[in-house]
């Protein structure tokens, strides 16, 4: 047989292309691209998985996708367990808010006693200007805190498709409190850590059909 044909009958020379079914099966080098949304600069545009770290909550594990575009401002992207009877992932998609934004868009103090009173107490929104364009689309009007916090531990590193065993010192505790507007489609998350650290996500809970395409990268993908 000639080279030629030997090439074409030679199946299984060529590498099988990765198919990503949802959200959750992205890796590292993948791309995302969204529809349209509120949320100006995410709108209709491409970002590429840079890291994928770790939330735990109990014994529920959660990835998180750090998702870049030609801005270099990361966002972070959550992918919520399946619903068993619609079958459908919510995504939490955040961005982390600056001390400068955070005063541009709220009280402050009122935030500060928000954390002494109970659960359901309110968050108005203060806008002090022009809302910036990098903002626009993920605030709410007013936020309501949820009957939380919990506790949680943050561990560098993808542990999907391996067994997760804890190690003391290796993962990063911190309190977790939620605020979200009524429709709970917008949230303002904050993470405190146990060194003092204090992150504060504005965040939009988004649904699966809202992701128009999942591109693969060139890497192998989940293992395990």
């Amino acid at each position: 047989m000639s080279g030629i044909l030997k090439k074409l009958f030679s199946f299984g020379s060529r590498p099988v292309k990765r198919l990503l079914q949802h959200p959750g099966e992205l890796c590292v080098g993948d791309r995302i691209r969204f529809g349209v949304l509120e949320q100006s600069f995410v709108s209709e545009r491409e970002f590429t998985v840079t890291d994928i770290n770790t939330y735990t909550f109990g014994d529920q594990r959660y990835p998180e996708f750090t998702l870049l575009e030609s801005n270099k401002v990361p966002l972070y992207l959550m992918v919520g367990e399946q619903d068993l009877q619609s079958g459908v992932r919510q995504l939490t998609l955040s961005g982390m808010v600056s001390r400068e934004d955070l005063q541009r868009l709220f009280d402050l103090e009122e935030l500060e006693r928000l954390f002494e009173q109970r659960n359901g107490s309110s968050l108005q929104l203060h806008r002090k200007g022009p809302e910036p364009p990098t903002l626009r689309g993920w605030t709410a009007e007013v936020y309501q805190l949820r009957p939380w916090p919990r506790k949680g531990i943050y561990f560098r590193g993808d542990y999907r498709g391996s067994d997760f065993l804890f190690e003391p010192g290796k993962g990063e505790g911190f309190d977790y409190h939620l605020l979200s507007d009524a429709a709970r489609r917008h949230a303002l998350e904050i993470e405190i850590y146990e060194d003092g650290d204090v992150e504060i996500f504005l965040s939009v809970m988004l649904s699966e059909e809202e992701v128009v395409a999942l591109l693969p990268g060139e890497g192998e993908g989940l293992s395990g």
